[in-house]
């Protein structure tokens, strides 16, 4: 099996051969080291395709289902921003720059200025989170303007980016849809569906909207929805005369590091759709 760089291909790692099985044809290329696709291989992809649906298929009738999704779940057809495309919108003096280009990676002046005044190094493989997180630190200790307006400009860039791409007509969030529907229309008898994400888009949000469907955020059921821990408790019961059933198809969201629609005001956070940076909930 050649060693190669399989990173966004489909694929999944054999935990009983200890090695990477492809779910994809471009991927049996770069795995195999070939240019051909044989009737052997297609067999091959089709048996490491229905493998992995035996193993999702068991999952999902075990009574309590738990998943997790970062950044990788918004890009694609969904249309949003990667943590790199964050980091390049922030920072650099033209995100769009290619390597070959001479602006490749050149950052702006204020920038260069804040990385070396919170004295953020890790430039070649840079993580917005840490880097304001880095900043917030720094900002403890010393009065600094120019640093306290870049981590603003920053959140904003943050903000612009992980909310107008849903709004663009290219934007497709049926693959959120489908994840919904596949999986939190579970028997009404088993606990809710948890889903735990690190993104600060509201995909989840929007495609349960679409579909109808009812979410547990954490957040109160009033018209200004402030955020208590005490609502992950509550649930949804459609009651009649005589008995109460749980309503289909609700499932529970948690959002670890806050969302653009998270709104601070004074102690309290409440859900919004005019979040301005300083008010903005990231958790970092």
């Amino acid at each position: 099996m050649h060693d190669a760089d399989i990173s966004g291909e489909l694929a999944f790692f054999d935990l009983d051969t200890k090695t990477w099985r492809s779910l994809s044809e471009s991927c049996f290329k770069l795995l195999n080291d070939t240019q051909s696709i044989d009737d052997k291989a297609l067999d091959e992809i089709k048996e490491s395709k229905q493998h992995v649906q035996n193993i999702l298929s068991s999952a999902l009738k075990l009574p309590n289902v738990t998943f997790f999704s970062g950044s990788g779940a918004s890009l694609g057809e969904v249309g949003g921003p990667s943590m790199s495309d964050l980091w390049k919108r922030s920072m650099w003096v033209d995100p769009d720059a290619q390597p070959d280009e001479e602006d490749y990676g050149v950052l702006h002046q204020e920038a260069d200025y804040v990385l070396n005044q919170v004295n953020y190094q890790n430039i070649k493989n840079p993580n917005i989170e840490h880097f304001l997180s880095q900043c917030e630190a720094y900002l403890q200790f010393n009065d600094d303007s120019r640093v306290v307006d870049y981590v603003r400009d920053v959140k904003e860039t943050i903000v612009d980016e992980c909310t107008y791409f849903l709004d663009e007509e290219s934007s497709d969030i049926s693959p959120y849809q489908t994840l919904l529907q596949k999986l939190a229309r579970r028997r009404v008898r088993d606990p809710r569906l948890n889903v735990f994400t690190t993104n600060y888009d509201i995909c989840y949000e929007t495609a349960a909207s679409n579909l109808g469907m009812m979410i547990v955020d954490g957040f109160s059921y009033s018209r200004l929805r402030q955020f208590n821990g005490k609502y992950f408790d509550y649930d949804v019961v459609k009651r009649d005369d005589d008995n109460h059933e749980f309503v289909e198809g609700v499932f529970k969201l948690f959002k670890l590091h806050g969302s653009v629609s998270w709104k601070r005001v004074g102690e309290t956070i409440v859900e919004s759709k005019d979040v301005k940076p300083d008010d903005v909930a990231l958790i970092y």
